[in-house]
């Protein structure tokens, strides 16, 4: 069983012709990959069903993960606008017998693809056994207890990522971070692809974003440089905001007060909202960015260019920068397509006076390229890996430099 995503972001923005078009190649797609006695089927919306006869569990897997690959190079273009496309896949092997349930096996089917979707989506899940499935159901209670846990007892822990300039001008007057969140789980640190999948499936996603911003401003208050020792430069941080904070009336006065009792600078937080979420809640989008704007925040709109279908709503929001999507950035050298939309992107970026910043940036061929491009910012390992913010903050009173690779 097979659901894949951005159907619906692209039925809302292009017309059901797009979406029917889109299905056509999915279609496509997934015949290709199967073999020629497979049975792939639509059974509705954004669902494929695929059967394959005498197939083992294992090379079930690999024909299933061969279609994710092929549907992450997808690119679906209609009327100048291209989207990516991704999946969630929920697998299940059985054995043929009289007794089998053809409903029940749909149902263990669907319970998985949900489960592939809950996890992070763009990627295959296998059903096995009833117990199998009682300890899903027990890890999606302990997550909750753990998050819950986290976000009442402090145990996050916020990391900072340079942002730097390609032109030695805009390093004068700040420095940029964007913040992200880790949990500590077993001795190791957790990446936000491990747990907030779940969150937001148990609807924590709002308190989360809370108690990063709280986190966020009070170790940026406590950490400005002494403006007598002349070498003084605004610390300036970027903080992602979630659909449900977006959806979230109660978000703007929460951080109108938080910056009040921090006693910070609106003009040193920038928050980021991805372009799909912009899409989808493009009303609540609106009226979140419009009200940060006019407290004195900045507004990044993040991963700009996986649709390209928001250039019409440009005009509408109050944006300072533009990030454009990583994956375009990340195949930049290899791929002329790629380096065209990274083109394209700045050119848009430029005309309306925002400054662009590029994610994934993981070496310096690709650095050169952005520089001769005229992006004006770069993100990534190449450039700086994260460090926690409280080293940072530690840093910047010290007067240290951070280890970062800029123009």
């Amino acid at each position: 069983m097979s659901s894949y995503d951005n159907f619906k972001i692209i039925n809302d923005t292009c017309g059901h012709l797009a979406g029917d078009e889109l299905l056509k190649h999915v279609a496509h797609i997934f015949r290709h990959a199967v073999r020629r006695s497979d049975k792939v089927a639509r059974i509705g919306g954004d669902e494929f069903a695929v059967f394959l006869e005498d197939c083992g569990l294992e090379k079930g897997r690999n024909i299933m993960e061969s279609i994710l690959t092929e549907l992450r190079n997808f690119r679906f273009s209609w009327e100048g606008k291209v989207f990516s496309v991704g999946a969630s896949i929920g697998l299940l092997e059985f054995m043929p017998a009289a007794n089998v349930q053809i409903k029940q096996l749909f149902s263990d089917a669907d319970k998985a693809c949900y489960t592939a979707k809950a996890l992070g989506r763009n990627q295959v899940f296998i059903h096995a056994e009833e117990k199998r499935e009682e300890m899903s159901n027990q890890r999606v209670h302990d997550w909750s207890k753990l998050l819950k846990d986290a976000i009442r007892e402090d145990r996050f822990i916020l990391f900072a990522q340079p942002i730097v300039p390609l032109r030695h001008e805009q390093g004068r007057s700040f420095r940029q971070f964007e913040v992200l969140l880790r949990l500590p789980f077993r001795q190791a640190l957790l990446n936000p692809g491990s747990f907030l999948p779940v969150a937001d499936r148990l609807d924590l996603m709002t308190s989360i974003d809370r108690w990063i911003i709280r986190k966020a401003l009070e170790m940026l208050a406590g950490c400005r440089c002494d403006p007598a020792s002349g070498q003084c430069v605004e610390t300036r941080l970027m903080i992602n905001l979630s659909a449900q904070s977006v959806q979230d009336a109660r978000l703007f006065p929460y951080v109108e007060q938080q910056i009040k009792q921090f006693n910070i600078e609106p003009g040193t937080i920038c928050f980021e909202i991805s372009e799909s979420v912009a899409i989808s809640n493009f009303v609540h989008a609106k009226r979140v960015m419009n009200a940060l704007h006019g407290l004195g925040c900045h507004v990044v709109l993040d991963d700009f260019g996986s649709g390209f279908s928001s250039l019409s709503y440009l005009r509408e929001l109050p944006l300072s920068y533009l990030k454009i999507d990583g994956n375009f950035v990340h195949n930049l050298v290899s791929s002329p397509v790629d380096a065209a939309m990274v083109k394209a992107v700045h050119d848009v970026g430029q005309v309306m006076n925002l400054l662009t910043i590029a994610e994934l940036v993981e070496d310096a061929e690709t650095l050169r390229n952005l520089r001769q491009i005229g992006v004006d910012f770069a993100q990534g390992y190449y450039c700086g890996r994260p460090i926690p913010l409280v080293q940072l903050c530690q840093r910047i009173q010290n007067g240290m430099a951070m280890d970062t690779k800029a123009a």
